[in-house]
């Protein structure tokens, strides 16, 4: 007989008394630990981080899953990263232990450096870097506040598509790939700031234009 059991939002706490109670059947039981990220996992894990934490997410997810811990540390290179990181340590220990992460869910922006504590950037592993950018980008960014008031000031007659709006967030500082900024774009026409100005191409218009 083969019995399937799943248990979905369950906290920790009913995760280690299920498998103590399986434990006299280990040798028949194939445990599957759910560690997956979803949409509504990565956006409360955004908003429930500090500003600082928030940045590193998301210059990491607008400029294709990488930033260098320069680029965080601004032209002049002064500002110290010293504590910037912790926040999204903190975040994800408090989602396992509060019941909405799950324990076994991989921590979604890494350190990457030679070691002894040094960190030259910051990395998304490559498996969740799509969701998280189409994700992440979708809420209240210092990215999707820019480019929705760039459109907003260039008026009607701007058509905007992904290489323009790439532009226009460069120049603010705000680099982010042509992908990115195409989830951006389709998501400000969600909100109904803008709607498209061709059928056939991502290309959009303030919506009360001609």
């Amino acid at each position: 007989m083969d019995l399937i059991l799943s248990v979905k939002n369950a906290t920790p706490e009913f995760g280690e008394k299920l498998l103590a109670f399986l434990a006299p059947y280990v040798d028949a039981v194939t445990v599957e630990t759910d560690g997956t990220w979803t949409r509504d996992r990565i956006d409360r894990y955004y908003l429930s981080l500090p500003p600082r934490a928030q940045r590193i997410l998301e210059e990491a997810v607008g400029r294709g899953g990488y930033v260098s811990a320069d680029a965080l540390r601004g032209e002049d290179g002064s500002s110290s990263l010293k504590g910037h990181s912790a926040g999204l340590k903190r975040a994800l220990d408090r989602g396992v232990r509060e019941g909405w992460l799950p324990a076994a869910i991989e921590a979604p922006v890494q350190a990457q450096g030679p070691g002894f504590g040094k960190v030259v950037g910051y990395r998304i592993p490559h498996a969740i870097y799509d969701l998280f950018r189409d994700t992440v980008l979708a809420l209240p960014t210092a990215r999707r506040a820019a480019l929705s008031k760039a459109i907003t000031r260039h008026g009607t007659d701007t058509r905007w598509d992904a290489s323009l709006a790439v532009k226009i967030l460069t120049n603010q500082d705000l680099e982010t790939d042509w992908k990115g900024a195409d989830v951006i774009l389709r998501h400000l026409a969600e909100t109904g700031l803008i709607v498209k100005a061709d059928s056939d191409r991502a290309v959009y218009r303030l919506a009360n234009g001609q």
